[in-house]
């Protein structure tokens, strides 16, 4: 029985190791977007969105 466990003990390493490289990857591309983002808006060439997206509520009952 050891083997078994310490061989899910590895799959569930491998598992959280890939876990976190997507994750980290997904970080580095919300940041580069932002880095654009943010050069579009100084060099104006964003366009002005008022558009009020938060999740609150507007009306109560």
């Amino acid at each position: 029985m050891p083997f078994a466990h310490d061989r899910s003990s590895i799959l569930l390493e491998v598992a959280a190791d890939r876990h976190g490289r997507q994750i980290h990857s997904v970080q580095q591309e919300i940041r580069k977007l932002e880095a654009q983002s943010r050069g579009l808006d100084s060099a104006g060439l964003l366009p002005v969105d008022n558009t009020d997206r938060s999740p609150h509520v507007t009306k109560l009952n």
